[in-house]
């Protein structure tokens, strides 16, 4: 991970990063040595993405990441070492909607091929609900979402609308378009306060 102009602090002597004003730049790289034993893995995969929130004005922030990878060398390659996808079927769950999916089996697109995948969220203080004037005081946000996978042959698309505070409680309903047919339709309530009541014990 690289981020150019990545701000931080120095509290006691730790340094701590706040904020940064450009996208952070994703790149990994993968090899499986062989042994003498003909059954061992054998490949090299290399994934590179991008990833940024950028905050239009004080209401409005845009979420994305586009990634995509492929496999360079592949004589042996098990399922372990597929390409799998951040994947939340559970309805109330701890991860967040922005960069995860939620209709697709959880092993579904893993793939050992080329792949891709995007996710973008629109998250603002006035989308629709809080458009209303008895609305506006409350204290959450709204989000528009759209994610999608790309393999060979076959595609997965997820568009959305969530309500809530993205780092405490957020609830949503997504619907899941297949090669560009509608597959499902469902709901989820994140809590992502989970993650920061487990780091801190």
């Amino acid at each position: 991970r690289y981020t150019p102009r990545q701000y931080y602090t120095i509290d006691k002597g730790v340094k701590r990063y706040t904020k940064a004003v450009s996208p952070t730049f994703l790149f990994n790289y993968r090899i499986a040595v062989p042994t003498d034993d003909t059954r061992s893995a054998s490949y090299s995969r290399i994934d590179l993405g991008i990833e940024q929130v950028i905050r239009i004005d004080a209401f409005n922030d845009i979420d994305y990441k586009l990634a995509g990878g492929s496999y360079l060398f592949k004589k042996r390659v098990y399922f372990p070492d597929y390409k799998h996808f951040n994947i939340n079927q559970l309805w109330i769950g701890d991860k967040g909607f922005d960069r995860s999916f939620l209709l697709i089996d959880n092993y579904g697109y893993s793939t050992d091929q080329q792949w891709g995948e995007m996710h973008l969220s629109w998250l603002s203080e006035y989308i629709l609900l809080k458009r209303i004037p008895f609305m506006q005081p409350l204290p959450f946000r709204e989000g528009v979402h759209l994610k999608s996978i790309q393999i060979p042959r076959k595609n997965f698309t997820e568009v959305g609308y969530s309500i809530g505070a993205k780092d405490l409680m957020r609830i949503g309903v997504f619907c899941g378009f297949e090669n560009a047919k509608f597959k499902n339709v469902g709901f989820s309530l994140s809590l992502p306060i989970l993650n920061y009541i487990q780091s801190s014990r």
